[in-house]
């Protein structure tokens, strides 16, 4: 009867079967919970990742990057050419099975950074386009030069070696946004792109889209999210939600892609992104970061075998098998 009202399933007597709901749900994520049971969305329509989920894709840090564990990383940067805004930066690995790890990005919520604070949220609901977000106060100014960046990375890389228990992280290959990578920088008086500028800060980057596997491609950021796509896709009438972990348990096809958990914008873009088509929308840049990661075919390096990358270096971290935390 449409008359404007409705009835919670725990008050419909017409068909209401609430200690049943309350067991099925159980098997269910908090996300299907909210859907399922009160009719509450926790993602954007038509996002372009329907199939992600804490449950199923979010795992913790240190099962991720332990001593031991065997990673070739890389590392993507969507920059900002005139300068101001920060830059996005994303750390992944791929271990000797092919699972992909989303490990660090900079900035991260909740981190404290020397000269700036702590970092509040990249990306918030609502502005004049709903879908689209509106940027949060860690995409506002900051005080950096190049020096400043690349001082900023090779912190975040100290901590990774630290938390791997290596000497130095060795990174496969970073690779930056083409567009702006290329653009002559005003910083150092013109006549030098971003990606020139690191390079004297001794980081070389690839340039993403011309340098990467697919070049020339007019549609990279649709290749880019299909194979995002591609690589969250599990099966779903298989895997079992673990309630008392909140982790969802595979069997059958299990996904390729995984994100740490302490990388809040990433998780965040990843729910709210809109996808290319709906334009320019404030979780663009984490997306972008995985997508330069994703279409460049990144692959597990044997240490024995693999030779030298662009942006990069020879070896791989960990001595010993990655354990199966995931």
């Amino acid at each position: 009867i449409d008359n404007g009202l409705y009835t919670d399933t725990i008050y419909n007597k017409f068909g209401g079967n609430w200690k049943g709901m309350q067991v099925e749900a159980r098997k269910k994520t908090r996300e299907e919970i909210l859907w399922w049971v009160y009719g509450v969305a926790t993602k954007t329509v038509g996002s372009p990742f329907p199939m992600f989920s804490r449950a199923a894709h979010v795992r913790p840090f240190d099962s991720m990057v332990k001593p031991g564990a065997k990673l070739t990383i890389s590392m993507t940067v969507d920059p900002v050419a005139n300068g101001g805004r920060a830059w996005a930066m994303q750390w992944q690995a791929v271990n000797p099975l092919g699972e992909k790890f989303i490990i660090r990005e900079f900035p991260q919520k909740g981190e404290f950074v020397e000269g700036y604070g702590v970092v509040e949220e990249w990306a918030l609901q609502g502005g004049k386009n709903s879908m689209l977000g509106r940027r949060g106060p860690a995409q506002e100014a900051w005080s950096c030069g190049f020096g400043d960046w690349a001082k900023h990375i090779r912190r975040i890389e100290d901590d990774l070696a630290a938390a791997l228990n290596v000497k130095e992280l060795a990174i496969s290959q970073r690779i930056m946004d083409s567009r702006s990578g290329n653009t002559e920088s005003l910083a150092r008086g013109g006549g030098k792109t971003l990606i020139e500028c690191m390079d004297e800060e001794g980081l070389h980057f690839d340039s993403a889209g011309n340098d990467s596997p697919f070049a020339g491609s007019n549609k990279r950021t649709s290749v880019g999210e299909q194979i995002i796509k591609g690589d969250l896709v599990y099966d779903q009438e298989q895997a079992v939600y673990d309630p008392d972990t909140q982790i969802m348990r595979f069997n059958g096809k299990t996904p390729k892609l995984f994100i740490a958990d302490t990388c809040a914008n990433t998780i965040d873009a990843f729910l709210n992104y809109p996808g290319a088509d709906a334009g320019n929308s404030a979780w663009d840049d984490w997306i972008d970061c995985t997508r330069y990661w994703l279409i460049s075919d990144p692959v597990y390096e044997d240490p024995t075998k693999q030779g030298w990358r662009g942006g990069g270096s020879f070896g791989t971290q960990g001595d010993n098998d990655y354990g199966d935390d995931n």
